[in-house]
């Protein structure tokens, strides 16, 4: 399933069924499943959507970029950190456009049981293992010409090329996952927070928190002040919301990008919905409503950015 917003807006969120060979395009602002078809990733696992593609990753650790609103797909050389040996993949983004920009984009990817990154330069047609980099990431993303990482300790890495150079040190926060976005050229850290639902007993979202960086050592807690933040198996990003009668400012509309936890559980895609950074209260996506009924299989999601 794949919901967007109005054509007006410039961005758009897709919601797709992992491991399922059909998904459907729907409005975020709708309340019922509708639209379009997108193409087919039968047993493969998306890790990863930027910049209008959805990165997939089979059981063997091949990748395929495929951009579903433009029927395209590319086919990436093996990843093969050791020889014979298959990795996860937990995540994965672009620099840029592959269609545009066919020689002269890369993909960053977090991997493997220890979470270490890798990057793909489509010059040269190679994957680059950055083991100085460390291991236990949680999110990147990519900004202007550079990839940023953080770890599950609020370290914050910047990846120029092969070059990986610290500008966040690690920082002691209560938390479970922790994101990286971009909002007016400043750097944000938000934070998710997990707690125990008591009928299934797994891990839900109950708050998230966020900060900007003011210096390598000093996170300032703030809010959105007008923006509204897409966080999930994407690249994060940040949509200005004013004008706009379908979203709602100083919101984080997240999606499940919880699958190491769940597996195969019925429950797989259910921990979703919008959180309001001022009164710290969660409400559903509309577009799950009506089509997804309060118990059985929700489909996992995924934010797909126009």
């Amino acid at each position: 399933m794949i919901c967007h917003h109005r054509p007006s807006l410039p961005k758009i969120n897709l919601c797709n069924r992992i491991l399922n060979a059909c998904k459907k395009l729907s409005c975020i602002s709708a309340t019922k499943v509708h639209g379009h078809e997108s193409p087919a990733v039968g047993g493969k696992r998306i890790c990863g959507s930027s910049r209008g593609w959805l990165i997939v990753a089979d059981k063997t650790s091949a990748i395929t970029l495929e951009n579903p609103l433009r029927g395209l797909k590319i086919q990436l050389p093996p990843f093969c950190p050791a020889a014979g040996k298959q990795e996860l993949v937990h995540k994965a983004i672009l620099s840029s456009d592959p269609e545009t920009q066919e020689q002269d984009y890369s993909v960053m990817i977090i991997y493997g049981e220890n979470r270490e990154l890798a990057r793909y330069d489509s010059g040269n047609k190679t994957w680059t293992m950055l083991q100085e980099a460390g291991s236990f990431y949680d999110d990147i993303i990519s900004h202007k010409i550079n990839f940023y990482a953080v770890d599950g300790y609020g370290r914050v890495v910047r990846c120029e090329k092969s070059n990986v150079k610290e500008i966040a040190g690690p920082w002691f926060f209560k938390g479970n996952r922790v994101y990286l976005v971009v909002i007016e050229e400043q750097l944000s850290l938000i934070i998710r927070h997990w707690k125990n639902n008591p009928v299934s007993g797994q891990k839900i979202t109950h708050k998230f928190e966020v900060y900007d960086l003011d210096g390598p050592e000093n996170w300032v807690h703030t809010d959105l002040d007008g923006w509204s933040v897409f966080v999930g198996q994407n690249q994060s990003l940040a949509v200005r919301v004013a004008g706009s009668n379908i979203l709602k400012g100083n919101c984080i509309y997240f999606t499940d990008d919880n699958g190491d936890l769940h597996k195969n559980s019925i429950t797989d895609g259910r921990d979703q919905g919008v959180f309001d950074v001022e009164d710290e209260t969660i409400s559903s996506l509309r577009c799950y409503l009506q089509d997804f009924p309060p118990r059985g299989v929700w489909p996992q999601s995924i934010w797909l950015e126009k």
